[in-house]
């Protein structure tokens, strides 16, 4: 769905007294501004992509410091579970029958980071 005519940028560009060549070379940034701008109006509850940005990176610092209290320096490191070994038998004791849940979290915790 095309939202912005060659009328559209020929006022642009006056408004801003440039070429409208150089306007039209932007089109599909117009066109994703406007595109966004639709969506936020019919949705208005979604969260701007700078602000969700925010909140993946405090999760991936978040993570980082969880496999670190694990024990886990390295992140390739993170495929065989925490670090250390007392905490590994810790948190089976905690609620699991085996340490594959344990594992499994632990090596899918890396992927947080952006």
């Amino acid at each position: 769905m095309v939202i912005y005519a060659h009328d559209n940028f020929e006022q642009i560009a006056a408004a801003i007294n440039i070429e409208v060549d150089e306007i039209e070379e932007h089109a599909k940034l117009f066109e994703a501004a406007a595109l966004w701008h639709r969506l936020g109006c019919a949705s208005p509850d979604r969260p701007a992509p700078s602000i969700l940005r925010r909140k993946l990176d405090r999760i991936a610092k978040n993570a980082r410091r969880l496999l670190e209290s694990l024990g886990v320096v390295d992140l390739d490191e993170a495929v065989n579970g925490p670090g250390d070994p007392q905490i590994l038998d810790a948190l089976i004791l905690v609620g699991e029958s085996d340490a594959t849940p344990v594992m499994e979290a632990t090596q899918r915790t890396p992927g947080w980071q952006c």
